[in-house]
């Protein structure tokens, strides 16, 4: 008899779904102290902080975001959802529609955008 429990089920795909993830340079404000931060995973409710790693956030923190490219700026508030392993996870607060609107638009332009230059990066 043929052993049918799925054989993929150990790969590392299934964490991330087939989703790029790509580290973005965002401005990031923490009691009003600017950091430049690489976040990664932006999506319509949250993103994690992957660099610095030092930046000190408890859980339950409020903080803001601006997440802009040359024509589109947005400040998003978040609350620090955890902390683990020198990440920061966040998730965004209630945002009105036309906000999130924008920020979905943008953090898939964004997201292309990173993810061609790591493309091109790898070619050369």
């Amino acid at each position: 008899m043929r052993d049918r429990r799925n054989k993929k089920r150990n790969n590392d795909n299934r964490r991330n779904n087939g989703r790029i993830y790509a580290d973005l340079d965002i401005t990031t404000y923490i009691d009003d102290q600017e950091y430049i931060t690489k976040m990664r995973n932006i999506s319509g409710n949250g993103m994690q902080i992957v660099e610095p790693t030092d930046v000190e956030m408890q859980p339950k923190q409020d903080c803001k975001i601006l997440i802009q490219d040359d024509n589109t700026s947005i400040i998003l508030e978040a609350l620090v959802v955890w902390k683990d392993f020198g990440l920061i996870g966040l998730c965004f607060k209630k945002q009105d529609q036309r906000v999130q609107k924008q920020l979905n638009k943008l953090s898939e332009k964004l997201l292309v955008t990173a993810v061609s230059d790591k493309d091109m990066a790898n070619l050369n």
